[in-house]
């Protein structure tokens, strides 16, 4: 019974231990996670020096990489560092040291948060790139803000102006000109102020220090007891004056009336005159030069002629042009295909302008000497002629009409009127009679030595050109080739009113710039293979270009048949023979040019 109960005991025991694990086998395998492998370890990094306090890191990306981990120290063994966190492959740091180096390393991290080992790392020291402004100086001192001018650092992107008083955090201000106003102070106050070169942010950097900060200046607002006048404007102008108006400022006094201060600077400080007292808000200047650009700011005077405003923020006001009017008629075309223009005595263009319906222009210019020209921009064989005493026109402008235009007058120019015009046409061939196509003809005036360009033409695919709108008289037509190759030539001609004439021009080839001989190389012995060195002859001087070079092989100055190859293999028949070679250059347009090397026996 005993062995019994001991039996049951042992195998109750047994089932509970492959029970305990069996339990144990099933934890282990549901909580054993497969191991995720970290990203690959990231590539040494670029580090660079991008201002006063600042560098910027870049990298190759990482497969598998949701972010990065920057780690920057001051020692490379990396004992103490700061972490910052990119989704990038760059990153500008900011807030370092100047003159100190900084070691940058990196790891990657994926999305798991599985994080690769450390890049090697590299270095870079923050530094100035410029220096320092200088020699602030504080301009226009009002209320509530000061105009602060300095001289310009070479070659500098831009600048940063800070400005604080006692107890006050820096408030700055950016510009990217040597000159800033600082504004929302307060009156009477001490302000100190000191300026740094700035990098503007762009390109995906911040806006970044690039030099030292200046020496501070310290300077004390006003205590004026009004602001300045506002809204101050140009309302009006005239060759020799302008009219400004503005808004009073709040407690303007029954008694206290304005000034207004001209300059030909922003600042207002060169030739810097004062018009005023003025009882109202708006006055005109007078007595000014034309066509020119006057800065002006107003302030308030009391009876005794003191300031009691600040200065107001400075406007450009310019005078205008002073002129006159040129007018006058075109006839015998339609308005619409015919512009007139005007040219001063130096023979520039100073206006182009359409016709009326009726065929009349007219020019507002400047006082001064002008010729005017009828140009037809028609389809029409009508001329383009030059006003002149007599209604047919002139062909060049030395023959025509000065026309003096004063101020404020009215100058009429004699009628001009447009007829038909002469036509020349042709055809423009090779020596061999085959046609040249892109050949530019232009007509130019032979009545005098200007030689005016009166009319243009190219010739087609088979050498056709054809010139319209020729007014009557004389004229060379200058044949030349559009691109290198082939002689100019030039044709005179006489030309009617109406008249078609035929003129045909053969252009002689051009002569290559430059020839080289040609060598043959290598061992003159049956069985041997020989080559041929030929330079390409050179054709046009600018852009250089260069001839098409062949080859002929011959035995004993005789051609060998289709021996034109750069290289010939010497044969049974060459033994004893004289072997030489000819290179041929040719180009369009070029006569064909040749050289050929001196003879070899060969064994």
């Amino acid at each position: 019974m005993i062995q019994h109960i001991v039996g049951f005991r042992e195998a109750k025991n047994a089932r509970s231990w492959f029970a305990t694990l069996l339990i144990a086998v099933f934890l282990v395998t549901t909580s054993v996670v497969p191991a995720v492998a970290a990203p690959g370890t990231p590539a040494k990094p670029s580090v660079t020096s991008v201002g006063s306090n600042a560098i910027r890191v870049m990298w190759t990306a990482v497969s598998g990489a949701a972010k990065y981990t920057v780690r920057y120290s001051t020692t490379s063994s990396f004992s103490s560092f700061k972490d910052r966190e990119a989704t990038e492959t760059s990153m500008v740091i900011e807030g370092l040291t100047t003159g100190t180096t900084y070691y940058v390393e990196l790891a990657a991290v994926d999305s798991s948060g599985a994080t690769s080992s450390f890049s090697s790392f590299a270095s870079a020291k923050p530094a100035h790139q410029f220096a320092a402004p200088s020699a602030l100086l504080a301009e226009n001192v009002g209320g509530t803000a000061i105009e602060l001018t300095w001289p310009n650092v070479p070659f500098s992107p831009g600048y940063r102006v800070g400005v604080y008083s006692s107890g006050k955090p820096t408030v700055y201000f950016s510009t990217i000109t040597e000159r800033v106003t600082l504004t929302g102070l307060k009156k009477g106050t001490l302000y100190y102020i000191s300026a740094y070169v700035e990098q503007p942010a762009m390109n995906g950097l911040p806006a970044l220090i690039m030099s030292p900060r200046s020496a501070e200046v310290q300077v004390t607002t006003s205590t004026y007891d009004l602001a300045a006048p506002s809204d101050l404007a140009l309302v009006g102008q005239s060759s020799s004056s302008v009219k400004l108006a503005w808004t009073a400022p709040d407690g303007m006094q029954a008694d206290w009336q304005y000034q207004v201060k001209r300059a030909l600077n922003v600042a207002t400080t060169t030739e810097a005159a004062w018009s005023g007292p003025i009882a109202g808000t708006s006055t005109t200047l007078s007595g000014l030069t034309a066509d020119t650009a006057y800065y002006v700011r107003v302030r308030v005077i009391d009876s005794a002629g003191v300031q009691r405003s600040d200065l107001s923020d400075s406007i450009m006001a310019k005078t205008i042009v002073q002129t006159g009017l040129l007018t006058g008629t075109i006839s015998g075309a339609p308005a619409r295909d015919v512009v007139a223009a005007a040219y001063d005595s130096s023979g520039e263009l100073v206006q182009q302008v359409d016709l009326t319906k009726d065929g009349v222009y007219s020019f507002v210019v400047r006082p001064g000497s002008y010729r005017v020209q009828a140009i037809n921009i028609g389809t029409g064989n009508f001329t383009s002629v030059w006003a002149s005493a007599t209604g047919s026109g002139a062909m060049v402008p030395s023959a025509a009409q000065p026309l003096s235009v004063t101020l404020n007058g009215t100058t009429s120019a004699p009628e001009v009127k447009l007829s038909s015009g002469g036509i020349v046409k042709g055809r423009i061939v090779e020596p061999s009679g085959e046609p040249v196509p892109d050949v530019d003809v232009t007509a130019l005036s032979a009545v005098t030595s200007e030689r005016e360009v009166m009319a243009q033409a190219m010739t087609d695919a088979a050498g056709n050109y054809t010139l319209k709108g020729l007014s009557t008289g004389d004229y060379w037509l200058r044949i030349k080739y559009s691109t290198d190759g082939f002689l100019t030539r030039s044709v005179f001609v006489s030309v009617q009113e109406g008249q078609t004439l035929t003129t045909d021009a053969t252009l002689d080839l051009a002569s290559f710039r430059k020839s080289y001989g040609s060598y043959v190389k290598g061992t003159k012995t049956v069985g041997k293979t020989v080559s041929v060195t030929a330079t390409a002859w050179l054709a046009g001087s600018y852009p250089t270009t260069r001839a098409t070079m062949t080859v002929q092989w011959k035995r004993n100055g005789v051609p060998i048949k289709g021996a034109t190859s750069w290289t010939y293999k010497l044969t049974s028949s060459d033994k004893g023979k004289k072997l030489s070679v000819t290179a041929t250059a040719t180009r369009y347009g070029y006569q064909t040019g040749s050289s050929t090397s001196s003879s070899y026996t060969v064994n």
